[in-house]
């Protein structure tokens, strides 16, 4: 064998142990790191809710054990199993759990599995450790799904390392109510928090309980009323000279929840303060107000850019004037720095407090929190459902500029091909989340946009996108067109409304035939103006009355100006009111509807003058931007000609209008309310356009922040009594890692898991 082959042989050789030692490291390196939760949980959210009980022991005890049994097992425990006695009884700091701690709560349901004791790992709520809430509930709860890390070598050293689930069963004393605790784990990414929740336990579909204990995950003690003792603020009222007053009414005096109003707070804190000094609870109520006014003002300007507006309806300075120029200071100088009043300064500077306040749980850490208790009175399968309001924040740039869509396009695609989007809309599906999602994967936002983009051109991207009416052309140029009155009217600020303007006119036969139609019109016009005002539009309304000159006269008529002429000729009438109404420039809509039953040019048969003054009137409608309906009426005799219905068609549908038949009141009612309101897809592109134009963000600072809902389910939990369970625990010779059934029963010794699954299928 030659050098080179030796030398190839030693190499392969080499390279072989390299790989067989590298991989050997690799695999001891992956086992240590998984147990770290490095591999799998680095950067994926996870969000946990688990049904716990109240009783702060370590491990699992029967429901009827009595106190001189309790302290025996503790003592044996103590002295036989020292690391056992730990897990189960150590507090820390010294103590321990006693009889008083939990004597008078064992009946009420104590779990029997998804306890933990690798507090190196956090999710492990241990008994030596506070919640993050500060409250001073203590538990030992495992929040590791799927035993995922019983092969951890640190993990063996329990000797409950084969029961790492979550908790899935309660027992109680049969007969006693269910005292239950929910509690949630969270890991968030990204720029995000959780500033809130809230939940139930349902069994199957009903509701069988909702946490309504004030001793919630973030609530303040000055929230409430102070005559209801029943609420945080009127406990903590009452309370007020006790030193364990946050304790004994559950609440924090640091901290509020997101949807707890400040300024109200604020107050509460100035009637405990100074409720014996009205005169001084008095100006610090106002500082409390005027702290609140200059925040907002500072918010609307942060989120529209503008300062025109923001100071509508809002007192900076205490003077009862509330506009811009009282405001605008607070964009610069601290909103409290005016002040002369040291109380009002107080109630101000409160006001900053509460405001800052919000209780938030921030990224990358997974972090366990109680969020409330429940009181239930039902055995079975039972589930919890909790809803966490996470605030994100997003890059102002909006979705729809072109250098987004195409990723947030992408997206949506992805999404809806998932889930079979309703009418094509990505926002609109059982995930509620999934606008949000495609927002954070694509860095920009839905809602907003940066100063430097056009909102016009971001809205006719919208009224293309799933968000929208993609794929449904009539309905996305319907969409368009309200982008496009938005923009006219934001264009030309001597025009700007907030409602969409519309000129409404009637030309209206006179003729003696003709007194039913004008009673149903003179009735309806007041309600065909209030059913559209509600719908943002402003109507002026002018009625016409064909007539030579008396028509006006006649006092069931409610025309408000003739047209002379023939009382039959509403073709050369609506040609006349074309040219000669004084319609409004930049508004929305004209539209004229003319409403007969005979021919069009002095009701005479059908000839070329009625068609004629039809295209006639058409002609001009079309130069002017009127459009024209048309509305027939029935005569005498009966139903009028087809040849006649032609005519009210021909003059309509050229102009944009349709043609209808004059008949009950709510159906003429609709057909002109329908006229006016351009529908929903119009509506649509409008507000979208208003929205873009409003919630502008800065280019040098462009994130926002805004609330993500997440529903979130916990693991069915079996809710069963202890005594028609049957067992007895611990083991009568083999101590607390066995259950020992009753006699006849199974007749065996079984392990802990074993008895969870016996006791899921005997329910």
């Amino acid at each position: 064998m030659n050098r080179a082959t030796w030398g190839l042989l030693f190499g392969v050789i080499s390279m072989s142990i390299t790989l067989l030692v590298g991989f050997s490291l690799y695999s001891d390196v992956y086992q240590e790191v998984k147990c770290m939760n490095l591999i799998s949980d680095l950067t994926r959210e996870r969000m946990d809710i688990i049904v716990s009980d109240r009783v702060p022991m370590g491990c699992f005890i029967p429901p009827d054990i009595s106190e001189g049994e309790f302290n025996t097992l503790k003592d044996d425990i103590k002295n036989s199993n020292k690391i056992l006695w730990n897990h189960c009884f150590n507090l820390g700091d010294d103590n321990t759990v006693n009889w008083s701690l939990i004597g008078d709560k064992l009946k009420n349901g104590i779990k029997l599995n998804g306890y933990c004791y690798d507090c190196e790992q956090p999710y492990c709520l241990c008994l030596k450790e506070n919640l993050t809430n500060g409250l001073s509930s203590r538990r030992s709860i495992n929040f590791v799904q799927g035993n995922q890390y019983q092969n951890c070598t640190h993990k063996s050293k329990s000797p409950f390392s084969n029961i790492a689930e979550v908790p899935s069963v309660i027992v109680a004393k049969t007969g006693a109510p269910i005292s239950l605790s929910l509690y949630g784990g969270i890991k968030l990414t990204g720029k995000k928090r959780l500033v809130g929740a809230k939940g139930a336990l349902y069994k199957g579909n009903t509701r069988i309980s909702e946490y309504t204990d004030p001793d919630r995950f973030c609530t303040s003690c000055f929230y409430g009323d102070s005559s209801d003792p029943t609420t945080n603020f009127g406990c903590y009222y009452d309370c007020y000279d006790d030193e364990m007053c946050e304790e004994h009414c559950s609440c924090h005096t640091d901290k509020r929840c997101y949807n707890e109003s400040a300024v109200n707070m604020c107050k509460n804190y100035c009637k405990l303060t100074y409720h014996a000094t009205l005169s001084d609870m008095a100006d610090c109520n106002s500082g409390c107000i005027w702290g609140n006014n200059r925040y907002e003002y500072r918010d609307c300007y942060s989120k529209t850019g503008q300062k025109e507006g923001c100071g509508i309806g809002r007192d900076c300075d205490g003077d009862g004037v509330k506009d811009d120029d009282d405001c605008e200071i607070y964009l610069e100088e601290p909103l409290c720095s005016d002040l002369d009043s040291k109380v009002e300064k107080e109630g101000c500077n409160k006001f900053q407090e509460f405001q800052n306040s919000v209780f938030e749980i921030g990224p990358m850490n997974y972090t366990i929190f109680k969020i409330g208790d429940l009181n239930i009175n039902n055995r079975g399968l039972a589930n919890a459902v909790v809803n966490l309001t996470v605030q994100g924040e997003f890059h102002g740039a909006s979705c729809y500029n072109i250098d987004n869509y195409e990723c947030y396009f992408d997206c949506c695609e992805e999404i809806c091909a998932k889930h079979n989007c309703e009418n094509n809309k990505c926002n609109e599906i059982e995930d509620s989340s999934s606008t949000s999602i495609c927002e954070e994967r694509c860095d920009c936002s839905t809602i907003s946009r940066v100063e430097r983009n056009d909102p016009f051109v971001l809205c006719r991207t919208f009224c293309a996108s799933r968000d929208a009416f993609l794929d449904d052309v009539t309905k996305m140029r319907n969409c368009q067109k309200g982008c496009e009155w938005a923009a006219r009217q934001y264009n030309k600020p001597e025009f700007i409304t907030s409602q969409k303007t519309v000129d409404l006119v009637f030309v209206t036969d006179t003729s003696g035939s003709m007194d039913d139609e004008w009673d149903t019109l003179c009735d309806i016009i007041d309600d065909i103006i209030s059913d559209v005002e509600e719908e943002d539009y402003k109507l002026n309304v002018t009625t016409y009355g064909l007539d030579t000159g008396s028509c006006v006269n006649k006092n069931y008529y409610c025309a408000d100006d003739e047209i002379l002429s023939n009382s039959e000729s509403w073709g050369p009438g609506a040609e006349w009111a074309v040219k000669n109404h004084p319609w409004r420039e930049d508004i929305l809509s004209k539209i004229l509807f003319v409403v007969g039953d005979e021919g069009p040019y002095k009701g005479d048969s059908i000839n070329d003058n009625d068609k004629d003054s039809v295209d006639a009137a058409v002609q001009v409608a079309k130069e002017n931007n009127v459009t024209i309906f048309g509305l027939w009426g029935t005569k005498w005799s009966g139903e009028i000609d087809d040849d006649l219905k032609d005519l009210f068609y021909n003059i309509s549908e050229p102009t944009g209008g349709n043609a209808s038949l004059f008949s009950s009141p709510s159906d003429v009612t609709k057909i002109i309310s329908d006229a006016i309101i351009r529908g929903e897809e119009f509506d649509v592109g409008y507000y979208k356009y208003e929205d873009l134009r409003k919630n502008v963000v800065p280019t040098e600072d462009p994130y926002i922040f805004r609330d993500l809902y997440h529903n979130v389910y916990s693991n069915l939990v079996y809710i069963v009594n202890w005594e028609g369970a049957g067992w007895r625990y611990p083991h009568s010779s083999e101590g607390w890692t066995k259950i020992e059934t009753p006699s006849g029963y199974l007749n065996k010794t079984i392990g802990l898991n074993t008895a969870l699954s016996i006791i899921k299928d005997n329910i």
